[in-house]
């Protein structure tokens, strides 16, 4: 078994993140170790900070997982009434077609659920979707709409999430 050594370059001066290290050299961690340890850790330290009509807005670890578990939540309710989350099989796919500005329909394959596609949106749906064991299929919007279709049907696609724009 082979072990890998990541070098501590990051966070070395910072006063409210510690990395975890120990978590990062464990094969076994997954996505939502990390997240978690970073909620309990990290928890005042910033994930996101940006500008909006009001200054400099920051979202920290723990609200971040926060919004990562209200996505999860929401998410984890789909699978109630199909094979999903089943350990025989493979996690059922949910693709995101974002920022599109296409008025989109649903059909008796694909099931359409529609978010606002900002970018911490955008990141807490990704990590909820794992977090409730999907795999997560992002599809650009620059594609067209057959190529998106295959992109669908090949993937097996179970869901389409799309931007409310």
């Amino acid at each position: 078994m082979v072990t890998t050594v990541f070098p501590r370059t990051q966070a070395l001066c910072s006063g409210t993140f510690t990395p975890p290290i120990h978590l990062l050299e464990n094969p076994e961690t997954t996505v939502v170790d990390i997240y978690l340890w970073n909620e309990t850790h990290n928890a005042d330290h910033p994930l996101f900070r940006f500008v909006d009509g009001q200054g400099i807005r920051t979202i920290s670890w723990t609200q971040a997982v926060k919004a990562i578990r209200r996505a999860a939540c929401y998410f984890a309710s789909l699978a109630d009434d199909s094979k999903a989350l089943d350990p025989g099989n493979a996690p059922p796919i949910i693709a995101i077609l974002a920022n599109s500005g296409r008025s989109s329909t649903s059909n008796k394959t694909v099931t359409l659920l529609t978010f606002r596609a900002d970018t911490i949106t955008y990141f807490c749906t990704i990590v909820g979707l794992f977090w409730a064991g999907f795999a997560a299929f992002p599809v650009s919007p620059r594609n067209g709409t057959e190529a998106i279709a295959d992109l669908l049907r090949r993937t097996g696609s179970v869901y389409l999430c799309v931007g409310s724009e």
